[in-house]
């Protein structure tokens, strides 16, 4: 084959004498690039055509977002290398055009008066680099970054504008220098439809971002706060050059892994009869779709058990079990698998758990947002004490009837007042829990301390005798030190608190109920000058 040439010389020079010179420059380029693939490496490097609407963001768009107009179009060639895994290489000149007009606005009053209106040509050059996840696919997405430059012919038009505030802005872009070459940033993706051995079809999306305000001729006058950009969708072809292909399955020698045997993309050019992209040669089980790490054998169930090897190949189930699921050992219908519950009865729509209601207040403890303590069904289960329709969360007096207006406390006309009223307050506590449930409470005390520095503060901790003197006094302490630690973040001087624990040596109810038990869970406070 004699050295490749570039054809139709006499007319590229008619076309170069109207380019500028940096245009027939990147025709040079390109047509270099196209003789060099020719000669090396020729099934890796491809050469294609595009075409598609051209979109542009800036100063004549709607908060600068893209703007297609009907009519403005991209026209495009390039040249690609496409390496044997993931990337390729494109190197692609476009021309085209876009427009701008603030008639397109009828709406916009100000647009109609400001009325700028200005059209654009350019030329680009742009190297990209593509990532494709699969490029052995039929259909293989890609992701592409790059560099280039483009040319731009700008004709702004300022002579319909009856805005006259602008007049120093207009004569500003007027005067001031329009693009002409300029850096690309160019971000791209598409798919490519592998048509045959030798054509692809390519749709894509790129936009170009600019190192300028001016690629529509005005700055000052309008945006002047972001740089232009632009960009185009293309629909095109690729047509590889002389790929090598054996066993005619469409796939190059240099990335087929049985050149002479004809296969499947999906099994990198070998046979594979079910198509679970495990060849057939090393495929176990190859009439049926498998996975790569079972040898190409399915696992019905997804438990990781090759259904060759599984007891149960309809239900999950455990390696040591031959992939069969555990026994039910609560026998309420539910597996220990899926049981969350697997000790106690429960029906299958509860996970194998029974119905539990712990306060006995009609919400099931998963839906109870206080499930220990008897509360309302208007607060999630949680308690109101005093009915004054504050939750006792939310409520600076839970035990005092009080408004709305006032936190939850009664009217207070003195500072005094109020801490008499917070005198009246308990802190209660859940088993086995130290956290603060009555928030609003122990925020209204920090903002009195806060506002009041001559007032501190004590405190003792309780428990009730449901546990061992020693578990009593332990979790006495901790409801001590959770509120002596709350008022230190909100900034109260250790000097004014101290607490005492006396864990459950002075219940304030004998009985053995659960109520007597919550009360008994107890801190109380006292505030004092």
């Amino acid at each position: 084959m004699g050295q490749p040439t570039c054809q139709g010389t006499t007319q590229h020079m008619k076309i170069a004498v109207f380019l500028p010179w940096y245009r027939s420059l990147a025709g040079f380029l390109l047509c270099s690039l196209i003789s060099w693939g020719l000669l090396a490496q020729a099934s890796a490097w491809s050469i294609g055509i595009d075409g598609g609407p051209v979109g542009y963001a800036g100063d004549l768009s709607i908060n600068n977002r893209p703007l297609f107009n009907g009519g403005e179009s991209a026209l495009g060639i390039q040249v690609n290398w496409q390496s044997p895994q993931h990337w390729e290489a494109s190197l692609a000149i476009r021309t085209g055009n876009f427009t701008g007009d603030d008639y397109r606005y009828p709406r916009d009053l100000y647009r109609l008066e400001r009325a700028f209106l200005f059209q654009t040509s350019f030329v680009d050059l742009n190297l990209m680099a593509r990532f494709h996840p699969w490029p052995r696919a039929s259909f293989s997405p890609y992701l592409g970054a790059g560099a280039g430059v483009v040319w731009l012919d700008v004709r702004p038009d300022f002579s319909r504008s009856k805005v006259s505030e602008l007049s120093e802005e207009i004569a500003w872009d007027r005067a001031a220098r329009l693009p002409g070459i300029r850096p690309l940033l160019p971000l791209g993706m598409g798919v490519v439809w592998r048509l045959n051995s030798r054509i692809d079809l390519l749709l894509a999306a790129q936009v170009n971002f600019t190192a300028t305000d001016y690629i529509d001729g005005i700055s000052r006058a309008a945006d002047p706060g972001r740089n232009d950009r632009y960009g185009y969708a293309s629909l095109g072809f690729k047509y590889r050059l002389l790929p090598t292909d054996s066993d005619g399955d469409g796939i190059p020698n240099k990335i087929d892994e049985c050149p002479d045997i004809f296969g499947a993309p999906s099994a990198a050019g070998c046979p594979d009869m079910d198509g679970d992209q495990v060849p057939d040669a090393a495929d176990q089980c190859p009439d049926q779709a498998g996975m790569r790490r079972f040898q190409g054998c399915p696992d019905s169930d997804g438990d990781m058990v090759p259904d060759q090897e599984d007891d149960c190949p309809q239900q999950p189930g455990w390696a040591d079990l031959n992939g069969c699921p555990w026994k039910d050992t609560d026998q309420d219908g539910t597996p220990d698998y899926a049981d969350a519950c697997p000790n106690s009865v429960g029906p299958v729509d509860r996970q194998g758990c029974p119905a539990i209601d712990t306060d006995t207040d009609g919400l099931l403890d998963e839906d109870d947002l206080c499930p220990e303590v008897f509360g309302a069904l208007i607060f999630s289960g949680c308690p109101d004490t005093d009915d004054d329709g504050i939750e006792d969360a939310k409520d600076a007096c839970p035990y005092l009837f009080g408004s709305i207006q006032w936190a939850g406390c009664p009217a207070s006309a003195s500072v005094g007042e109020t801490v008499g009223y917070f005198n009246r307050q308990l802190f209660v506590f859940t088993p086995n829990s130290d956290q603060i449930k009555q928030q609003k409470l122990a925020e209204s005390i920090a903002a009195l301390l806060r506002e009041n520095p001559t007032y501190s503060l004590r405190f003792s901790s309780h428990d009730d005798s449901g546990f061992s003197e020693e578990a009593g006094q332990n979790w006495a302490l901790r409801r001590a030190k959770a509120l002596y630690d709350y008022w230190l973040q909100q900034g109260i001087d250790p000097v004014r608190m101290s607490y005492e624990v006396l864990g459950a040596s002075q219940p304030l109810s004998q009985a053995s109920t659960a109520a007597a038990r919550d009360i008994n869970r107890r801190v109380n406070i006292f505030l004092f000058q």
